[in-house]
């Protein structure tokens, strides 16, 4: 599942033990992994669903790398 950070703090964390507050702590964890990737000029670009093409963004967005990539 690719998300923003923000969604992914309001989701559970595998790592933790089921309990109240146990929250993905997201881009401050080891396992997370960044979706697309940044330019020199600090645009961020992401591929397209259908190729090798990438768009530019607005909303830098990742993933769990716990389970591989997405």
């Amino acid at each position: 599942m690719i998300i923003t950070k923000e969604e992914a703090e309001t989701k559970w964390c595998p790592q933790l033990p089921p309990a109240p507050g146990a929250r993905c702590i997201a881009s401050q964890c080891m396992a997370w992994r960044w979706y697309g990737h940044v330019d020199g000029e600090g645009r961020m670009w992401e591929p397209t669903r259908f190729g090798g093409i990438s768009v530019e963004v607005e909303v830098r967005r990742g993933f769990c790398g716990l389970a591989g990539a997405p």
